[in-house]
């Protein structure tokens, strides 16, 4: 007899087995994003899964004409990256995949001046994703599929970073 947590445990293998040894980029074809500004990386713990997400994206720089190449180089190598980071994780009940998981937002760390709180804003999105799915849950949708669409709701990075 198969027990609901067999399912869960299952399901979280599945998902570690697909992405250990793939980037979430290949497997979604991300291709509007490279590997250098886009990063994705989860670690699998008890009934949780921890997902960072660091977004980074280069500064413009502006070249000075009258200093040498070499010294405009050096200049650039220390010019900052605007990135966000998040740190979410997912909580796996014991009545998964027959519940829905519930994300929590860890952390928000980010290098933008901006007039709203990042983490209110990220922290809201999680809300709502967790509520649209205490209505529209199917254990038909499996963690994948989970974390595609909180992608596509958090996915307005270059947005972000070019409105400060």
């Amino acid at each position: 007899m198969i027990t609901i947590n067999n399912y869960r445990n299952n399901r979280i293998q599945s998902f570690n087995d697909k992405f250990k040894c793939t980037t979430f980029q290949e497997n979604w074809n991300l291709e509007n994003y490279s590997s250098e500004n886009l990063t994705f990386d989860f670690i699998i713990k008890d009934n949780y899964i921890y997902f960072n997400i660091h977004f980074q994206k280069q500064k413009p720089f502006y070249d000075f004409p009258q200093f040498p190449t070499d010294i405009n180089r050096f200049i650039y190598s220390f010019y900052n990256l605007d990135f966000i980071t998040i740190e979410t994780k997912i909580h796996f009940t014991n009545d998964y995949p027959f519940k829905a998981p519930l994300w929590y937002l860890i952390k928000v760390d980010h290098n933008i001046k901006l007039p709203i709180c990042l983490q209110w804003y990220y922290s809201s999105i999680i809300e709502n994703h967790n509520n649209q799915y205490k209505r529209d849950w199917s254990p038909a949708i499996d963690i994948e599929k989970d974390f595609l669409d909180f992608f596509q709701k958090i996915n307005h990075f270059n947005s972000i970073v070019e409105c400060q």
